[in-house]
């Protein structure tokens, strides 16, 4: 009998059977679950947890809750623009209130609501409590150190006030030259003598008081001479005895409103001991 051929099954040369391989191989990778309307497909129930979606990667995906976990989404989001950030060299914001690397401003002296409230407190009575003191030595102010300040703060006003009245017989002078100026001048003049008389600087407040001087000299019909004192004879207008009555001026809805009244006062006040 002639040798024929060997027939082998549609399986594995092993002599399994057909489809053997095949589904030996499909079982190492998982089996998709099937999806609504597709043949095994399971309705979940109320107890089962929604899959993670193929396009949500599981590092998105909260797997107890069946959601996404938008919080982690988030943050991956803000870091992936921060590392743009630096790597395009834009400034690094200051961290807020709450956030890591947050610190908290200082609030220098000035700032503080001590200050204000002595502030208002001098304002109001010419003087400061004890309490006063001892708040602001709490945010470093000593007592030595607010004495000087006020000490300076009325000697400035003193300077400012012998230089706007050295032109003139002292206060009544400049105020009769003010006077005149506030109801003759055009609104753009006084605003030019305005920007050297309320400078805080003495020369500056002397060339202003000079023009007014000047001014008032050539066009109100008055000999220079009238207005204008000799630096030998003392001033005139009186001085205060105390803060409290020089503070009651300053806080008068006059002094605000009338700058002959506010050289009035700094004249009062270069001329008393307090």
């Amino acid at each position: 009998m002639a040798d024929e051929p060997v027939v082998i099954p549609n399986g594995g040369g092993d002599g399994s059977p057909p489809g053997h391989v095949e589904k030996m191989l499909a079982m190492g990778e998982p089996k998709p679950e099937p999806k609504e309307g597709e043949e095994g497909y399971v309705a979940p129930t109320g107890d089962q947890v929604t899959p993670r979606p193929d396009n949500i990667p599981e590092a998105f995906w909260d797997a107890e809750k069946g959601v996404v976990n938008t919080e982690a989404l988030l943050k991956s989001q803000a870091d992936g623009q921060a590392e743009i950030s630096k790597l395009r060299g834009d400034p690094k914001p200051e961290p807020k209130e709450g956030e890591e690397g947050y610190v908290k401003p200082e609030v220098t002296p000035e700032q503080s609501p001590v200050v204000a409230n002595a502030s208002a407190e001098w304002a109001e009575k010419g003087e400061l409590s004890d309490a006063t003191f001892a708040a602001l030595e709490g945010v470093g102010l000593s007592k030595e150190m607010v004495n000087s300040y006020i000490a300076g703060q009325t000697a400035i006003v003193g300077n400012l006030q012998d230089a706007a009245y050295g032109p003139f017989e002292g206060k009544d002078g400049y105020e009769t030259a003010a006077n005149w100026a506030a109801e003759k001048l055009s609104e753009d003049e006084i605003k030019a003598l305005d920007v050297q008389l309320l400078s805080n600087n003495p020369a500056i407040v002397k060339q202003g008081a000079k023009a007014l001087a000047d001014r008032y000299a050539k066009d109100a019909d008055v000999e220079p001479n009238t207005i204008r004192g000799d630096s030998n004879n003392p001033a005139t207008g009186g001085s205060y005895a105390s803060s409290r009555e020089m503070m009651k001026d300053m806080n008068s809805a006059k002094y605000r409103t009338s700058q002959a009244f506010r050289d009035e006062v700094a004249g009062k006040l270069s001329r008393s001991n307090i």
